[in-house]
Order: C-alpha cells, then sequence, then structure tokens
C-alpha cells in the first residue's frame, strides 16, 4: 500500500506507466481506426509518423537503459554505505561492550559511568 503512493519511486513510476499504458492503447485504437476510415493519403501520412517514432523510440531505449543501469548501481552503493554504517555500528557497541565488562562496577556511581560511556 505504501508502495503506490505517489512519493516512492515505485508508486511514481506506477502512475507514470500506466498513463503512457493507456496513451498506446488509444494510439493503436486510433491507427486501427484508420485504416478502415480514413483516405489512403491521410493513412499513409499517419503510418510515415509512425515509422519516424519508431525509428527515434530504439535510441531513446538505449539510452533509458543506460540510465537505468546507472540507478540500480546507485542504489547498490547506497546499500553498500548502510551495511558499511551498521558494521561501524557494530563494532563501536562491541568495543563499548568489552570496554564495560573490564571496567570494575562495585558501586552506583561506577555503573553510571559505565553507561555514559
Amino acid at each position: 500500500r505504501v508502495a503506490l503512493q505517489w512519493r516512492t519511486a515505485l508508486g511514481s513510476s506506477l502512475v507514470v506507466s500506466t498513463g503512457l499504458m493507456f496513451a498506446s492503447a488509444l494510439y493503436l485504437a486510433l491507427l486501427r481506426s484508420a485504416a478502415r476510415w480514413w483516405p489512403r493519403e491521410d493513412y499513409l501520412w499517419l503510418a510515415m509518423t509512425t515509422m519516424d517514432l519508431a525509428a527515434v523510440a530504439v535510441p531513446l531505449q538505449k539510452a533509458v537503459g543506460m540510465l537505468l543501469s546507472f540507478y540500480a548501481l546507485d542504489r547498490v552503493a547506497r546499500y553498500w554505505r548502510i551495511m558499511m554504517e551498521g558494521c561501524l555500528i557494530q563494532g563501536r557497541s562491541a568495543d563499548l561492550g568489552m570496554i564495560c565488562g573490564v571496567v570494575d562496577k562495585d558501586s552506583e556511581r561506577a555503573w553510571r559511568e559505565c553507561y555514559r560511556l
């Protein structure tokens, strides 16, 4: 449910892709009806426009593929930064545990000083 909200990357991509699918379905319906009802010259103009759009789509697919690969690499790098921070926190908490284990804690004041470390 959270992933379908507009604020997340998945939610925004779902909204945009749904709009694009709707627009392409309308365009295909226009092409099918134009083949049947439009004069030949008008339909040939529409067919040439569609071929021009298809010629532009191939380089765009390569560019989008490159952008998505960089996006995925950024996500992996962010994941590893989070993992490294977790390892640092784990190491520091283990260090504090070892320090607290060797400090002589015979009074309440010694326990509080150890806790403040």
